[in-house]
């Protein structure tokens, strides 16, 4: 079970000491609920709780039918401790390159760490 925040619209997350207005919700490993698939694309934006889920994905992470990581690090894990770079770096030894995709030009290209926006990782 994880407390997480109510009030917070789409915005809420993984409670802290300081949230007050909480819920119990219970949580299990994506290794654990996709025991035996491999999904080809993972979308992550769990308000800053990204190094939590990926802690639970080992084997996935290390599948190679794993082909595209969404992920949303702009920052946010900071509030548990959590650095984005210690992120980037566990995808890139698992063999992602950084991406970075241009809808409008249709255009996809290698990129640096991106703490702004969602980052691809190929």
């Amino acid at each position: 079970m994880l407390k997480f925040t109510r009030a917070h619209d789409t915005g809420n997350h993984v409670a802290t000491d300081e949230d007050t207005d909480i819920t119990e919700v219970p949580v299990d490993t994506l290794d654990n609920t996709l025991a035996g698939e491999t999904p080809a694309l993972i979308k992550i934006d769990v308000e800053g709780f990204e190094t939590e889920v990926l802690n639970g994905a080992a084997s996935i992470l290390a599948s190679p039918g794993l082909k595209a990581i969404i992920i949303e690090l702009n920052g946010a894990g900071n509030r548990y401790g959590f650095d984005d770079k210690d992120i980037h770096r566990l995808l890139l030894n698992h063999g992602f390159k950084t991406m970075q995709y241009t809808p409008f030009a249709r255009e996809l290209k290698y990129a640096q760490l991106n703490t702004e926006h969602k980052t691809l990782y190929l």
